[in-house]
């Protein structure tokens, strides 16, 4: 949790030392399941850190020394963890701009979603078919397919999305995806429903602020006028 909350917040060397420090110990426990959560951090770190192939091989290896989750006999929580790490190991191998692998990673995800049955928040992962269509969005607007993010964003119902973090992530991901089209009304209206809905995570996320600059930048008009507010409001220098 520390390791998140860091990468959030940009703290770089900080989020690396309580990534590797949480990985030794989940390591030290010999729990696989427990092993393979924590190494979702550590993945995030490394894809921070531009290790985008390390990160995606990471992810994936140790979902494969957890198992591939092919009957009954895995627990709910292993199935989550796997399929988890597939997610996270997709969207670095889109950073990575490995169409393939991230694609084919999506789909063992969702193959392991639909095995789980639906969507919970085993070992906090929220994993489950709502969120494989989250990364499906994130991952396309990875890989600068806009138009296949805001598709795919619009087959999500927000009301399925049990946590406020994964839905502020989606408007964050459509915003970026309508500044990559070009369509930055839109991607206006997207960013201000995030912050309705929770106005601290814009605030405190320097990639957000980068994007709201950005589009601060190439605006016209009144709608530079409102993206100025909005910068102002979430603290953009």
């Amino acid at each position: 949790m520390t390791a998140s909350v860091l990468l959030k917040c940009d703290e770089r060397g900080l989020a690396w030392l309580a990534a590797d420090r949480s990985h030794q110990a989940a390591q030290a426990t010999q729990d696989p399941v427990l092993v393979g959560s924590s190494a979702r951090v550590f993945v995030r770190a490394l894809m921070r850190e531009r290790h985008y192939r390390t990160a995606a091989d990471l992810a994936v290896s140790t979902a494969e020394r957890l198992g591939r989750p092919t009957g009954s006999s895995s627990t709910a929580s292993a199935v989550s963890v796997y399929g988890s790490l597939m997610l996270i190991g997709a969207v670095a191998a889109a950073r990575q701009e490995d169409r393939v692998r991230a694609l084919s990673l999506l789909d063992e995800a969702d193959q392991t979603a639909r095995r789980l049955g639906g969507d919970h928040n085993h070992r906090w992962t929220a994993f489950g078919p709502t969120n494989v269509l989250l990364h499906r969005v994130s991952t396309a607007v990875e890989l600068g397919d806009a138009g296949q993010a805001i598709h795919q964003a619009r087959q999500i119902d927000p009301a399925r999305v049990s946590l406020v973090e994964r839905e502020v992530v989606l408007y964050l991901d459509t915003a970026r995806a309508y500044a990559q089209w070009g369509k930055l009304r839109e991607a206006h209206e997207a960013l201000t429903a995030a912050e309705r809905l929770a106005p601290e995570e814009l605030k405190e996320r320097p990639m957000v602020h980068r994007l709201v600059d950005e589009l601060r930048t190439r605006s016209t008009g009144h709608l530079k006028r409102d993206f100025v507010h909005l910068a102002d409001r979430v603290g953009v220098v």
